[in-house]
């Protein structure tokens, strides 16, 4: 089974707004905003108290990206992002919306009475915790962030926003994130500003695993449709080769293993995957690269075991694997494996020209 941690979602909730800006951004034409209104339903009012979070300009297409949030109150709506994507000659090349139509009508509850610790310790007392002390780490607007308590393995973002109540108004509430030490779940709370009732939870914790397998050493087959798409790889000329499975192998029990050269591509990793700081010359020879850092971490503390280190000058990372061995047998197969993937994905957004100002964001 495999367990993938969407902590940064939560990160990200903690997030200002960048260049926060009331109304229309000006380089887009009137009758692009009147059809934009008339597509999604939208009032003047939507139009005028939405905030601009980001804009950027496709270095490959020319296309100008604009990502909208609507705001009630100045404070935003919880998912509710416009985005309109205009093309070099100003034309509208595409354009999408989840705002609430006309929400200033549909709002109910504007008040933050209740605080930010008052949330927090709200959503203690859903999960059966005990009141605990909350130490204030960060403030900055809508955002407030709280030092970990024993419950939990991270920081605690708490954040101000709208979002849609039982009786399908909006209401204003504290959004509150806490993940907790046994690394199982990674709550989101939505706690009512007014009265301090959960409005809903969400668990941000993903798993999932392959089903069951009758046949000892059956070996699935990748799905058909599943596959990358290879816009001119320029390969980073450093003698690289990796024993892993490649994409499109989803596991080991959808195929085998073979050894991939020179994967780094010389646009999006321009001093290959072994370097840290940007300048020609690689400072690792190991499982630590740009765009990721694979370690073994069994016990889910967060933090790399006394497994020793196994490196290559020659970049050649070849290690034994067997189906039949457990975790220890195979560590160094593993991380290497695990190092691949994430470098390897991060070249597959750039094939598709999304990067840093797109909002692609690399951690391990």
């Amino acid at each position: 089974m495999k367990k993938i941690s969407l902590t940064v979602i939560v990160i990200i909730l903690g997030t200002l707004f960048a260049d926060a800006q009331g109304f229309k951004a000006t380089e887009i034409k009137e009758d692009i905003w009147e059809g934009i209104q008339d597509k999604y339903g939208l009032s003047e009012v939507d139009l005028q108290t939405m905030q601009l979070s980001q804009r950027s300009v496709s270095a490959e297409s020319g296309v100008t990206h604009y990502y909208f949030h609507q705001t009630i109150d100045g404070t935003p709506v919880h998912n509710a992002v416009l985005n309109v994507h205009i093309l070099p000659g100003g034309k509208l090349l595409h354009s999408g919306s989840s705002f609430t139509p006309d929400a200033q009508s549909l709002t109910g509850n504007r008040s933050f009475s209740l605080t930010s610790a008052q949330a927090a310790q709200s959503a203690f007392s859903d999960l059966g915790w005990s009141n605990s002390p909350l130490e204030e780490k960060l403030e900055n607007g809508n955002f407030k962030g709280y030092k970990k308590i024993t419950k939990t393995l991270s920081d605690i973002p708490v954040k101000k926003t709208f979002t849609l109540s039982g009786n399908e108004r909006l209401s204003a509430a504290w959004t509150v994130g806490l993940e907790t030490t046994d690394g199982e779940h990674a709550w989101l709370y939505f706690i009512d500003a007014g009265n301090g009732n959960v409005i809903r939870r969400l668990d941000l914790m993903q798993k999932c695993g392959f089903g069951k397998h009758g046949t000892e050493g059956h070996i699935c087959r990748a799905r058909k449709g599943f596959g990358t798409k290879n816009l001119g790889h320029v390969p980073y000329p450093d003698g690289s080769e990796y024993n892993v499975f490649p994409v499109p192998v989803e596991s080991p029990i959808h195929g085998e293993r073979s050894l991939v050269s020179e994967p780094a591509d010389a646009v999006a990793s321009p001093f290959g995957w072994q370097d840290l700081n940007g300048i020609t010359g690689r400072e690792t020879d190991g499982v630590q690269g740009n765009n990721g850092h694979a370690y073994e971490d069994r016990d889910g503390n967060d933090s790399p075991e006394n497994t020793p280190l196994i490196t290559n000058p020659n970049l050649f990372f070849d290690f034994p694997f067997d189906r039949g061995l457990r975790d220890t047998g195979m560590v160094y197969a593993k991380r290497y494996a695990r190092l691949f993937l994430p470098l390897r994905f991060y070249r597959g957004l750039r094939e598709f020209s999304i990067h840093e100002l797109h909002g692609a964001r690399r951690r391990r």
